[in-house]
């Protein structure tokens, strides 16, 4: 699934996406179903090591929810997989529009 979605041309996001920001199972160890935690977009930090929930928000969710909660098996994923730049500024953050999330629902559904 991971290299089928890697080549995902669904969308307009990824002409300009570097590489997706697929999904992570955190800790894999751990036995039993993951709960799915899903966020809006990957940011730049994100697009730039590949991994969800990295960036200041996502170093938040990890250690103020994730931290807390009893030992389970997590899949962080978000809405859409490629970074969501401005319009002529490929380094901006913006929101992703209904056509880019609903592009993407194909994947998510298969978590």
């Amino acid at each position: 699934m991971r290299r089928d979605w890697a080549e995902c041309r669904n969308c307009s996001l990824a002409s300009t996406s570097k590489s997706p920001v697929l999904y992570e199972i955190c800790p894999p160890e751990q036995p039993g179903p993951p709960v799915l935690w899903i966020a809006e977009a990957p940011g730049p930090n994100e697009w730039a090591l590949g991994r969800p929930l990295i960036g200041p928000s996502g170093k938040f969710f990890r250690s103020q929810i994730l931290g807390t909660l009893p030992p389970h098996r997590w899949t962080l994923a978000n809405r859409v997989a490629c970074f969501p730049a401005k319009k002529g500024a490929p380094t901006q953050f913006r929101s992703p529009n209904k056509t880019e999330m609903k592009a993407c629902e194909p994947w998510r559904d298969r978590l």
